[in-house]
């Protein structure tokens, strides 16, 4: 009958409109979760270089993130701002935000001019660098750079310690105890 073609029809209406709006909302998680990737890799980062981990794990999460490096042969570098308490004190808070944001970009693009890098935030004045390297002496090259960009650029002086190379992201902890 005519009456049960229309319920039919809109029972089936109902059930496209219902699916249209969970994969809205699946499309909505995913773009927040994308927004929010660059922080959930630097948090992951941050636990990978503090806490030891299984090597597969490491690994498996290494991909999830999506971080630009090989997860092999990498060393950590903790990037200072000499005196920051003292010259940060008087500063306003948005000057404060702009030398952190140079700085990671200038710390940025001397790595990559080298190697493959991830420059994230630790605390006010510290950086965390990882980045894949074969030969310690080139990660101390690219120091002594990034301590004369720097220099160059920024009234700031930085200072560097560098790590021995971790075979895997599991030995990261290693490297960063001996930055």
């Amino acid at each position: 009958s005519r009456a049960e073609i229309v319920k039919v029809v809109v029972k089936a209406k109902e059930a496209w409109e219902e699916e249209r709006r969970s994969i809205t909302q699946v499309h909505e998680m995913e773009k927040r979760l994308m927004q929010s990737m660059p922080l959930l890799r630097q948090e992951y980062l941050s636990t990978l270089v503090h806490h030891r981990t299984d090597a597969a794990q490491a690994e498996s999460r290494w991909r999830y993130f999506h971080i630009p490096l090989e997860p092999r042969r990498l060393v950590v570098m903790i990037v200072e701002i000499d005196r920051f308490e003292g010259g940060a004190a008087a500063q306003s808070t948005h000057e404060v935000e702009l030398n952190r944001f140079a700085l990671q970009n200038i710390l940025e693009e001397t790595i990559q001019a080298y190697t493959q890098g991830v420059v994230f935030r630790e605390a006010d004045k510290r950086h965390i660098c990882i980045l894949n390297c074969e030969d310690p002496q080139l990660a101390g090259r690219i120091a002594d750079r990034c301590c004369a960009h720097i220099a160059q650029y920024t009234r700031f002086t930085i200072s560097i310690g560098i790590g021995l190379i971790a075979d895997d992201p599991s030995r990261l902890p290693e490297s960063y105890e001996q930055a």
